[in-house]
């Protein structure tokens, strides 16, 4: 017999999961179709935006000030202008919004903005970096990162008070995750590095097990690192695609030519059950189900879709949106 989660089912006034924004500790920013802003379920805000985000409670929204001048708001209050006239962005500063390519022209950090003005870097309207230091950023956790594309390519932490760069042991933005708590993990590509120290050798491990395989994804929350592996094998009609997640060097989810969805939850494992594949592209569900640290979570009748957003559960079910409390958020 199954055994079912405890579960908690938080009301979200939301267009699309892409108009959700959660921190770490569970914060909520959400906007709907009459563009009205919740945060944790409160109205704070209705009227024309341009743009917004959240970061360890402090909300940001932004709007057309008038045909020269954007105007951001932090936690409702105006913080910062924009000349438009400023706004050059760098080719590859974009992240998808509501279907559409926004520029990264600012993110809010431990409540004070970062800006791109004139392609320059400037946190709390302070100059960090200039334009031929960065080629992109990212706020991870509390702290902030950027990447280098051609000399001295690579990823760099950025000094918040004076712009100095320092050298991290992964190439790329994408390989450098946070767990929730402070601390850090960074990938390359097949090493795994803390504190400036080796913890795991993914070609090693694989080859302890007499196993082969390339490093198809991995994340890092609440002190659990998971991974996943993918190894092809020569098949007589083709090839077979295998995937192995792994939890703390565990083997949790094997497939065979098909996805795994799974993502980290409160350190555990989130995972989409009973699907299959055809012709490797076209989903057949089986009535599929979310599996949560092993127990079922929803059967497939108990929701439409479901997304995870900073290690956070979200659901859609009857074209409304929940938050999800798991008994360890109770």
């Amino acid at each position: 017999m199954e055994t079912k989660q405890e579960k908690k089912l938080v009301p979200i006034q939301a267009k699309s999961f892409g108009h959700i924004r959660c921190d770490e500790d569970g914060n909520t920013l959400s906007v709907n179709g009459k563009n009205q802003f919740f945060f944790n379920g409160k109205l704070v805000y209705e009227g024309p935006y341009l743009h917004f985000d959240l970061h360890n409670g402090n909300y940001a929204i932004s709007k057309r000030e008038n045909k020269n001048e954007i105007a951001i708001y932090i936690n409702g209050q105006k913080s910062y202008t924009l000349q438009k006239k400023d706004l050059v962005f760098k080719e590859n500063m974009f992240y998808q919004f509501q279907m559409e390519e926004v520029p990264l022209y600012w993110r809010v950090l431990n409540g004070k903005l970062i800006t791109i003005e004139r392609e320059c870097l400037y946190y709390d309207g302070k100059l960090l970096l200039e334009k031929d230091q960065f080629d992109d950023y990212r706020v991870i956790g509390d702290r902030l990162f950027v990447e280098k594309e051609e000399v001295k390519k690579g990823a760099y932490e950025v000094s918040l008070s004076d712009g100095n760069l320092v050298k991290v042991e992964a190439p790329k933005l994408r390989l450098i995750k946070e767990d929730g708590e402070g601390k850090f993990l960074f990938a390359f590509p097949n090493q795994f590095f803390r504190d400036g120290k080796m913890v795991f050798h993914l070609g090693r491990y694989l080859r302890d097990l007499g196993k082969k395989g390339s490093l198809y994804r991995f994340d890092w929350n609440k002190g659990v690192f998971a991974f996943e592996v993918k190894t092809e094998v020569q098949g007589k009609f083709r090839d077979i695609i295998n995937r192995t997640v792994y939890i703390d060097g565990k083997v949790i989810e094997e497939k065979s030519n098909q996805f795994i969805y799974w993502s980290l939850v409160n350190g555990k494992l989130l995972v989409l059950k009973d699907y299959f594949f055809d012709n490797g592209n076209i989903i057949f569900s089986i009535k599929p189900s979310i599996h949560y640290d092993g127990k079922v979570l929803f059967k497939h009748e108990e929701l439409d879709e479901y997304d995870v957003i900073n290690h956070h559960l979200f659901i859609k079910k009857e074209k409304k949106y929940y938050q999800v409390l798991l008994p360890e958020e109770l």
